[in-house]
C-alpha cells in the first residue's frame, strides 16, 4: 500500500475546492430564485393587464363661468385650466353667459357627465341653489370662485376677493385725500361681491371722515339684473314710460341673450352716467365696484367735458385699470389677484382636509404714486 502523504499546500487546495463546489450551488440556487420571481411577476402582470404599468387616469373637472370674454374671469379661468392640465386632469368648460338659468342648467349637465369636482363663478346672488344642492347630494364637490350666492353652504369651499376690504380701503383714501366729496356710486343688482364691496366703501368713508369735511353719497346706481331694468331707470330718476328704448333694450337683450357683459355694462353705465350729467351735475366722484362701469362712467364724463371735474376710484386692479390710473383717469383703484384665487381654488378642489371654507384673497390699493412700479400689460 502506498502511503500518501499531504503537505499542507495539497490540503489547502482541497479545502479551496470544496468551498468552491459550495459557491457555485449557492449561485445556482439564486439563479432559481430570480427565474422563480421573474415568472411570478410577468404571471401577475398577464392577470392584471399591465395596469401597473399604466399611467394614473385623468380626473375630470367641471367649470361653469359666466361671460369668460370678461379679462378678470377669463384669467381666473386661464389660471384653474393651465394648473389642472400640469397634474394631467381634464377640465370641461361651460360658459353661460349672463343667464342664471343657463348657468344652473350647465351645472347639472356637468353633474350628469360625471366629474368630480365642479367650479362654479356665480352669474348673480340667486337662481342656483337648487342645482348647487343637487351636486352636493351626489358626491361632487363644489368650489365657488370669484363670488358668493345662495346656496354657498353646499360648497366645498368659497374662494373671492377681500371684497369688504377692498370697498373699505377706498373708502378711507376718499375720505383722506378730497374734501366735501359728494359720490355717485354705481353697482350691480344682485351681486354678493358688489354689495360687500360697497358697503365696505360706506364704513370706510364714516371711518376716514372728520366731522370736518365728509364726504356724501348722493346718489347710488345698481345695474339692473334680468326683470330689473324699470328699477334701474327709476334710480336714474327717468320715467320708465319715457326712457329711449335703447337704454331699456340694451339691458334687456344683455340678460336675455348673455351677450357681451363687459361691453353692455359699459354702455348702460355710460348711458347712465350722461343721464345724471343732463340733468346736472351734483357729483365730483364716482366709485366703480368694477372696471367695466368705471370705463363707461369716465367714457360719459369725457363727453361732456367733465372728466377733469370729476374723480373716479375702482375695484379694476387690471391691466386697462393700471393704465388709466397711471393716464390720471382714475383716482385709486383696488388692485385684485386672480392668479392667487385660482390657485386657492384648485388647492381646494384637490384637498384631502374637509371642507367649508371660505377663503379671501388679499386685495392691495393702488394710487398714481406707485402705479409705475407694475407691469401695464399682464395680471399680477
Amino acid at each position: 500500500m502506498k502511503n500518501i502523504v499531504r503537505g499542507e499546500d495539497d490540503i489547502r487546495r482541497g479545502l479551496i475546492g470544496n468551498v468552491g463546489g459550495k459557491g457555485r450551488l449557492a449561485t445556482l440556487l439564486t439563479y432559481l430564485k430570480i427565474v422563480l420571481l421573474l415568472f411570478i411577476l410577468v404571471f401577475h402582470f398577464m392577470q392584471s393587464d399591465g395596469a401597473f404599468l399604466k399611467e394614473p387616469e385623468a380626473r375630470f373637472f367641471g367649470a361653469v363661468f359666466p361671460d369668460t370674454a370678461q379679462e378678470y374671469v377669463r384669467e381666473i379661468l386661464t389660471q384653474i385650466e393651465t394648473s389642472i392640465d400640469a397634474k394631467g386632469d381634464r377640465l370641461i368648460v361651460r360658459d353661460c353667459g349672463t343667464d342664471v338659468e343657463l348657468q344652473s342648467q350647465e351645472i347639472m349637465e356637468l353633474a350628469d357627465s360625471g366629474i368630480e369636482t365642479l367650479f362654479v363663478f356665480p352669474v348673480c346672488e340667486n337662481g342656483l341653489e337648487d342645482a348647487l344642492k343637487d351636486c352636493a347630494g351626489r358626491g361632487i364637490r363644489i368650489v365657488l370662485v370669484g363670488n358668493s350666492c345662495r346656496g354657498d353652504n353646499y360648497g366645498w369651499a368659497v374662494v373671492t376677493s377681500q371684497n369688504d376690504t377692498a370697498g373699505e380701503t377706498l373708502g378711507r383714501y376718499v375720505s383722506v385725500e378730497t374734501q366735501n366729496a359728494r359720490i355717485l356710486l354705481l353697482g350691480r343688482a344682485e351681486n354678493a361681491a358688489c354689495r360687500t364691496q360697497i358697503e365696505g366703501f360706506r364704513e370706510g368713508l364714516l371711518s376716514g371722515s372728520t366731522e370736518k369735511n365728509p364726504p356724501e353719497i348722493v346718489r347710488e346706481i345698481l345695474l339692473p339684473d334680468a326683470g330689473q331694468e324699470a328699477a334701474a331707470a327709476e334710480q336714474a330718476d327717468v320715467d320708465p314710460e319715457a326712457a329711449d328704448d335703447s337704454y331699456l333694450d340694451a339691458g334687456r337683450e344683455m340678460f336675455r341673450t348673455g351677450i357681451g357683459l363687459q361691453d353692455r355694462s359699459r354702455e348702460m353705465a355710460m348711458d347712465l352716467v350722461r343721464r345724471q350729467l343732463h340733468r346736472g351735475r351734483d357729483f365730483d366722484l364716482i366709485f366703480a365696484t368694477d372696471g367695466s362701469l368705471a370705463a363707461g362712467a369716465y367714457a360719459a364724463l369725457e363727453e361732456a367735458g367733465e372728466a377733469d371735474s370729476v374723480r373716479i376710484v375702482a375695484v379694476d386692479g387690471s391691466p386697462v385699470g393700471r393704465r388709466m390710473l397711471r393716464e390720471s383717469k382714475y383716482l385709486a383703484t383696488i388692485m385684485e389677484y386672480p392668479s392667487l384665487i385660482a390657485g386657492e381654488a384648485v388647492e381646494q378642489a384637490y384637498s384631502s382636509k374637509a371642507g367649508g371654507h371660505s377663503i379671501r384673497v388679499q386685495v392691495k390699493l393702488l394710487t398714481k404714486n406707485i402705479i409705475y412700479s407694475y407691469d401695464m400689460d399682464k395680471w399680477e
